[in-house]
């Protein structure tokens, strides 16, 4: 059965995040979402329930909800909503099993011309697989540009908080304070929204839990907020 939980916010949540928390000094806070509140606004897929996403109370931390998803199959949820070019999206990620994270940025499906055609959906994906960490320039129907490999490989049983931004072409990922791609794009592509989602677990019993997801707009070249 599905269902939205029981929940009681306050203004002494020590889970419900403010604005102040989202941004660095410099950058303006755009988007920010804590599921404090039971709900997934502007999100259907987790709205509705769907390719087995929902929001419960993490069991670790009585009175934080998140959302979940136990990759039993490959899910995607989007946010219904753009954001602009110059940007940060940061969020916090836990994972148990062996379940393989996707982080989707400026995810775009308005078509658009790009010097080698026409692109009709694209997006920067940033993947953590079975085989690796696997960053990827994605413009279909056009091939798919991949940014880099590497062996990274996410810890679990801890939270995580991954940072992506673009500013002036140059997309950068962070990780836990760790940088691990910088690239200068020659031809950004436009901007758009966010997502979040996983490949299918390789673990029965495998669960991925996302919170705080929050969009800043930059001001000057990214930062990241372990610097400071």
């Amino acid at each position: 059965e599905q269902h939205n939980p029981t929940y009681s916010s306050t203004e002494n949540d020590p889970y419900t995040i403010t604005s102040e928390q989202t941004c660095l000094p410099g950058e303006q806070v755009i988007y920010l979402e804590d599921f404090q509140d039971g709900q997934a606004q502007g999100w259907p897929e987790i709205e509705f329930r769907a390719q087995n996403w929902d929001i419960v109370m993490f069991s670790e931390e009585p009175g934080n909800f998140v959302v979940q998803n136990p990759g039993i199959q490959s899910a995607t949820a989007l946010y219904q909503g753009d954001f602009i070019q110059n940007a940060i999206f940061r969020l916090n990620f836990f994972t148990t099993g062996k379940t393989q994270p996707i982080f989707l940025w400026h995810s775009n499906n308005d078509p658009y011309q790009e010097e080698r055609g026409l692109v009709t959906s694209s997006d920067y994906s940033i993947g953590f697989m079975y085989h690796g960490s696997h960053f990827v320039r994605f413009t279909h129907p056009l091939p798919e540009v991949p940014l880099q490999d590497g062996d990274y490989w996410i810890t679990n049983d801890i939270w995580h908080q991954i940072e992506i931004s673009t500013y002036d072409g140059m997309l950068k990922v962070w990780m836990d304070g760790e940088e691990l791609l910088a690239y200068q794009d020659p031809n950004p592509m436009p901007a758009g929204t966010i997502g979040i989602g996983l490949g299918e677990s390789l673990e029965e019993g495998s669960m991925l839990y996302f919170d705080n997801l929050r969009v800043c707009e930059l001001s000057g070249p990214f930062k990241s907020i372990f610097t400071e």
